[in-house]
């Protein structure tokens, strides 16, 4: 029979070996694999043939037991809370530690359109809802850390859930109640395409990743472009991906991808990293759109890709992002003179465009298309949203940026769509 002190000796070691491992809020996903060969790391003649399973069930009972309590975390909901006007969200739970940042990123724009009359925006990295058309506003996001971050993409998903990028992790956000949850600090995310509330697929950096848990882990997926700033899923099977060097495709689920077109920037041309992106009705009709500085390349398909067609004409300079509003209709926000954008649309695959000095100040910033209805966020001195149901007459909302002292707005369109 074992000696207890012995025993006892051990099962203490053992605590102390997890202890040293778990003692921090949110442990790195290895740390199940650490702590079991640490606690194996003993001296072999101090281990009798029980301690194996002791450190077994010691580990699985301490893993459990916190991820038992981060998922409590995760799921607690925050109280829609009366504040005036905008309404604030307000947590009613005190908030886990802010992410530490260094210097603090220059405010975006973002503007998410459900419906003709709902829609999120964000000015900084504050997120708010309309649900009229934006008669009225509820701040679902007011920031945290100082508002030293910003909100880098904004999409729906479902009916009453979204999520959003931001310098600070992924955030998800649900309409019913108003509600949101910090589901991951990884601050890479740049710009996300979510299938389901739990699939989803996301720009970190330079590569593709994709999630099952909504968000809260990711694996990389290589889709064979050492570049990426782009990605639109239009069925679980099909999706393209676009990088400044190519667009490629896939039909499978992402298993494998094909390469579908190749650009070939000048050197020289001092544009810095062309971007490319592009926008699909369906599995067949589609745009891809490519910027190199003040150079833009625009090419249709109706085939899936197996071929393009360049546009002889587009609007030149800097522009947002391209929105495709049918299988043969685009439209883009361009500068027509400094601080004055314009509506540029094309109804023919590019061949011919149409521009309209837009009544609103501000840079190009993002623009989202719901049948005859336009959603715009520009870029002045803050934020400047604004809303048409026919194209023609427009209402608009200012908002500043709630950014730290020093810290100026960005004055570059916005590298995400809606």
């Amino acid at each position: 029979m074992a000696d207890p002190d012995l025993r006892e000796d051990l099962r203490e070691d053992l605590r102390d070996e997890f202890r040293e491992e778990f003692d921090r809020e949110r442990p790195p996903p290895d740390s199940y694999h650490s702590a079991l060969n640490r606690a194996f790391q003993q001296d072999p003649s101090r281990l009798p043939g029980w301690a194996a399973p002791v450190a077994v069930i010691l580990a699985v009972t301490m893993v459990t037991t916190l991820a038992v309590g981060a998922r409590a975390r995760a799921g607690q909901q925050q109280q829609h809370v009366p504040a005036g006007n905008p309404v604030l969200v307000q947590s009613t739970t005190k908030p886990a530690p802010a992410p530490t940042l260094g210097p603090a990123e220059s405010p975006d724009v973002h503007v998410a359109a459900r419906t003709a009359r709902e829609a999120l925006v964000s000015a900084g990295d504050v997120i708010e809802r309309t649900q009229d058309g934006g008669e009225s506003w509820t701040v679902l996001f007011a920031g945290m850390n100082g508002h030293r971050g910003t909100v880098r993409d904004l999409e729906w998903v479902t009916g009453t859930v979204a999520f959003a990028a931001t310098s600070y992790g992924l955030l998800r956000l649900d309409t019913q109640p108003p509600s949101f949850t910090l589901v991951n600090q990884r601050r890479d995310v740049q710009r996300m395409d979510f299938v389901t509330p739990l699939v989803g697929y996301a720009i970190a950096g330079d590569r593709v990743i994709r999630t099952a848990d909504g968000g809260r882990s990711f694996v990389d997926l290589d889709v064979g472009l050492t570049l990426v700033s782009w990605i639109q899923w239009v069925s679980a099977g099909y999706a393209w991906a676009a990088g400044p060097r190519g667009v490629v495709a896939t039909s499978d689920g992402g298993r494998t991808w094909n390469e579908q077109l190749e650009f070939k920037d000048a050197p020289d041309s001092g544009a810095g990293v062309p971007l490319t992106q592009v926008g699909f009705t369906d599995r067949l009709n589609g745009f891809a759109y490519h910027r190199s500085g003040d150079v833009n390349l625009l090419l249709h398909t109706s085939d899936g890709g197996a071929t393009w067609e360049p546009a002889p004409r587009l609007p030149a300079g800097v522009t947002s992002d391209l929105v495709v509003t049918g299988p043969d209709s685009a439209e883009l926000v361009q500068p027509s003179a400094p601080g004055r954008p314009s509506l540029c649309a094309t109804a023919d695959a590019g061949m011919t465009w149409r521009c309209s000095e837009l009544p609103l100040p501000g840079d190009p910033g993002q623009m989202v298309a719901r049948g005859a209805v336009r959603w715009l966020a520009l870029l002045d001195s803050g934020a400047v949203f604004a809303v048409s149901q026919n194209g023609q007459t427009w209402s608009t909302r200012r908002r500043p940026f709630q950014s730290p002292a020093g810290v100026a707005p960005a004055r570059s369109p916005s590298a995400v769509g809606g």
